[in-house]
């Protein structure tokens, strides 16, 4: 099976800077836009009923006549080509106006914003104050360290969502291909028996294939499980739910002794709703473990990928 593996460019990089800079940095509200400014307000189709969706307009994105955004303030109405004005940019339109990609490139002719504030960012001071902000006290020191630490960060966020998609892949290959028999009307019963009051025959009717790939799929995790002797045991439970809030506190690192003072509050949250969060933590690990055994069992390809190729391909 197929891995992409994403190969982190510089645009990837000056993005995940400009976001920085975006969520660190001065924010403002003049009066009239300038180049580089974002446009707040409502977007939509020229002859669209309603008030549209609110989108965030980015004017250092617009790559055809940006003039037309220069100078607006609020209350001001642009009418504009969505698809010149971005250079038919599939990816950029949809990055700011929550269509999908496939929305994104059928978006074709006019389209109108109407302009309720205009928001300027002034880039922070790229100092200390800063790196400890993003990655937390004394974690990097320099400018050199705190770009291998962004670079580090992005590309372990991607190799996260590459194994995540690499298993949804391994689950629904087995779910298609292993040979189990559903008896397919009794079991379609026992959903609205065992849901009483929450399902209807006619949702049963209309979901039902994502249910019976609910139960092959447990079939098959359960065989792995009794097949290979997984287990989890509760200290494992107990130190993922402890990294999980250090995590919240982003203190990843925290002292041994710390640790173990925050024991008491991990064993109370798992405890909570007759242990309801104690069983989802189990159930999760559980399922990690399964999928890493399936995974070596698995012959496994990298392939090589721009991030740009990445969100296209798993959008």
């Amino acid at each position: 099976m197929e891995r992409h593996q994403v190969t982190i460019d510089e645009d990837t990089l000056s993005q995940t800077n400009e976001q920085i800079a975006r969520q660190y940095g001065e924010t403002t509200n003049p009066e009239v836009s300038e180049a580089g400014d974002y446009l707040f307000g409502k977007l939509k189709k020229a002859d669209e009923e309603g008030e549209g969706r609110t989108v965030l307009l980015p004017l250092n994105k617009v790559t055809g006549d940006a003039s037309q955004f220069i100078g607006k303030k609020a209350g001001d109405v642009i009418t504009f080509d969505l698809q010149a004005a971005f250079g038919n940019d599939a990816a950029s339109i949809s990055n700011f106006s929550g269509l999908s990609k496939e929305e994104a490139a059928a978006a074709t002719g006019d389209y109108v914003l109407n302009v309720e504030k205009v928001n300027r960012t002034a880039a922070p001071e790229f100092n200390q104050e800063l790196f400890d902000k993003v990655f937390g006290p004394e974690a990097v020191s320099s400018q050199e360290e705190f770009d291998a630490k962004v670079r580090e960060t992005i590309q372990s966020n991607y190799d996260r969502e590459s194994d995540g998609a690499l298993n949804n892949s391994i689950v629904e290959q087995l779910v298609n291909t292993v040979d189990i028999k559903v008896p397919t009307e009794f079991f379609k019963k026992w959903l609205v028996r065992a849901n009483e009051g929450k399902l209807t025959p006619e949702k049963v009717e209309e979901h039902y294939s994502d249910y019976e790939k609910e139960l092959k799929w447990s079939m098959i995790r359960n065989k792995v499980v009794e097949d290979a002797g997984l287990k989890v045991s509760n200290d494992e439970i107990v130190n993922r739910t402890l990294d999980k809030i250090m995590g919240q506190f982003n203190m990843p690192n925290m002292p041994d002794e710390m640790r173990e003072s925050m024991r008491q509050y991990a064993d109370s949250f798992l405890k909570q709703d007759n242990g309801k969060n104690y069983v989802s933590e189990y159930e999760a690990i559980l399922a990690e473990k399964v999928l890493e055994n399936l995974r070596g069992k698995v012959v496994v390809t990298d392939k090589p990928v721009t991030a740009e190729e990445f969100r296209t391909l798993h959008s």
